[in-house]
């Protein structure tokens, strides 16, 4: 802000991408010497540094609003969803794919990307997220299928992996991966099940993700919080539900069928 009258100043307006835009005013008291061409050149070598503030917050804008739409598109899914780039380092992972790779049967994350449980099987994973990336958008690569051994000995994990283009903003590049395991439980109608016993989201998410077959520290993981946390909205799941034990909350959850698994 700067008086309305009375003392010299210097300015600028800038406009960013959408409606963002920068109002800059540098001001000298009126016993000061008046801004000069010097002064004006000052102010000058700012305004880059400012646009691209501006530049920045519009791409943290999109970036946000990217993850709210991924979240609500994928979030709700039975499968684990992924998305993740050419290089398949994942951008998303709904609770499900968390929970997944936090227990690292099969698939998991590292400093590089996504990594299966043998060198062999991770090539094969990074060069079909390759495949389907450089097809982006053209319609004409069709869904790449993995079968990734899991360590546990459990039944293999089943990959899906299919073009991404239209949730990525930035253009062509993205690959989405649905992974299932054949011997998981049946899904959980979480919204029922928190409907029924008024549970908060957050309890909803642990009942399911437990009735799922995550345990606390992957449960922790898929949601982003401490293991005292989730033992605190355990708790309150027993206490809501009238179970004892875990093993009691997912007898009680599996109960709940979600009859659209897709």
């Amino acid at each position: 802000l700067r008086p309305a009258r009375g003392f010299h100043s210097v300015g600028a307006f800038l406009r960013g991408p959408g409606s963002l835009m920068a109002n800059v005013n540098i001001c000298r008291p009126p016993y000061a010497v008046a801004y000069d061409a010097p002064d004006a050149a000052a102010l000058q070598t700012m305004l880059p540094h400012i646009a691209m503030a501006l530049e920045v917050q519009a791409r943290m804008t999109v970036a946000g609003g990217r993850s709210r739409s991924l979240e609500g598109l994928l979030g709700p899914f039975a499968v684990a969803a992924l998305v993740s780039d050419q290089s398949a380092r994942p951008s998303f992972a709904n609770a499900r794919a968390e929970a997944l790779l936090a227990a690292a049967d099969g698939l998991a994350r590292s400093p590089t990307g996504l990594v299966a449980a043998t060198p062999a099987l991770t090539h094969e994973l990074h060069a079909g997220i390759a495949r389907v990336a450089v097809g982006n958008g053209d319609g004409r690569i069709a869904p790449v299928r993995l079968r990734l051994q899991r360590p546990s000995q459990r039944p293999a994990l089943r990959v899906t992996l299919t073009p991404a283009w239209g949730l990525d903003p930035d253009g062509a590049g993205s690959v989405a991966l649905l992974v299932t395991e054949p011997d998981a439980p049946p899904p959980v109608d979480k919204e029922a099940l928190a409907e029924t016993f008024h549970l908060t989201r957050r309890e909803a998410d642990v009942a399911c993700l437990l009735a799922g077959g995550a345990d606390l520290p992957a449960i922790a993981a898929a949601l982003d919080l401490g293991i005292g946390t989730i033992r605190f909205h355990l708790k309150h799941v027993f206490q809501k539900t009238g179970t004892a034990n875990q093993a009691a909350l997912v007898a009680l959850a599996r109960g709940f069928i979600r009859l659209d698994p897709s």
